[in-house]
């Protein structure tokens, strides 16, 4: 326990050095503390392992129903985050359906990028992609107003 919380400490000490990205406030949510998340996993099964191997037999069934009812508030609570990028699924469907070469996109999402697209130069890589991944039939540039 102790050299998990070191490392955690050590870990989240070092995160600011990693200084500013223009993508970083996406990516602080949830994949920065992964590290951590997955060692407080592992320590909580391998302990809780360890009680239900040598726990007596009377408070096995309690034990193992807490176990239980604690993951299945976790699994509830971890919900799917499928209508977070509505907004970058309807300026694709805006892509794939306009008849231009060049699409002017009025949408205030990032769309496959991190930040959003003023220059359609800079969808070039983005818009062969999608003609590879059959989205678009031909190679469509786009920029965000």
């Amino acid at each position: 326990m102790k050299i998990l919380a070191a490392f955690c400490l050590v870990y989240s000490l070092l995160l600011p050095f990693g200084g500013y990205r223009e993508y970083r406030q996406y990516v602080i949510r949830r994949d920065t503390m992964m590290p951590i998340t997955l060692g407080m996993m592992w320590w909580f099964g391998l302990s809780s392992f360890y009680l239900l191997k040598n726990i007596s037999a009377k408070y096995k069934k309690q034990y193992t129903a807490g176990i239980i009812g604690f993951l299945l508030i976790f699994a509830i609570a971890d919900e799917p985050g499928s209508n977070k990028n509505l907004c970058e699924k309807k300026a694709l469907t805006t892509i794939a359906n306009s008849p231009e070469k060049t699409v002017q996109l009025n949408y205030d999402c990032s769309i496959m990028a991190w930040g959003k697209t003023t220059n359609f130069y800079d969808s070039d890589a983005n818009t062969w992609m999608l003609k590879y991944w059959n989205v678009t039939e031909r190679k469509k540039l786009y920029f965000q107003k």
